[in-house]
């Protein structure tokens, strides 16, 4: 009935609610500030390539003082289709003006480490509470967290193994 669906509509807004005041309280991932410093040092190109909409991505690395650190920002908006279609890494790559073979993803999910790994590019997973569980057999990294070991180090692991070395 009419009422059942208003109350349902009021608890689902205040969830909704809740869930978003959370969320804005967080602060990124533990080693995502450093692993982007370090990047950064290294004179390296960052790009966000996110089957998640402009807004949502954009509003939270905004929200973070991250959005600056970025030299663009893919995201739904700008393909026709999302992971594990590669085209957002490739319209990065594109953008960035680098080539698949010295580019690294750094990934929380198995649709977006086989986006990037059909883009031809490295593929470092570091899934999340959701994604932990989930088969990354594909990528060629795994880390519990990106401060699961000094950045520089998994850098060098990536570069070694771009170098046939490993």
């Amino acid at each position: 009935n009419v009422e059942d669906a208003a109350v349902r509509a009021e608890l689902e807004a205040r969830r909704r609610s809740a869930y978003l005041n959370r969320l804005a309280a967080q602060d990124c991932l533990p080693g995502v500030r450093a692993a982007i410093a370090h990047v950064k040092a290294r004179g390296l190109c960052l790009a966000v390539a996110s089957s998640s909409s402009r807004r949502w991505v954009g509003g939270h690395l905004e929200r973070l003082g991250l959005l600056a650190d970025f030299a663009c920002l893919l995201c739904r908006d700008d393909v026709t289709e999302i992971k594990p279609d590669p085209a957002l890494y490739l319209r990065a790559l594109e953008r960035l003006g680098a080539v698949a073979e010295h580019a690294v993803a750094i990934e929380d999910s198995p649709p977006g480490a086989r986006a990037a790994k059909a883009a031809g590019m490295r593929c470092v997973v570091v899934p999340n509470s959701t994604t932990a569980h989930l088969d990354f057999s594909h990528a060629d990294r795994r880390l519990e967290s990106l401060a699961a070991e000094p950045f520089g180090e998994v850098l060098n692991g990536i570069e070694e193994m771009m170098n046939g070395a490993l």
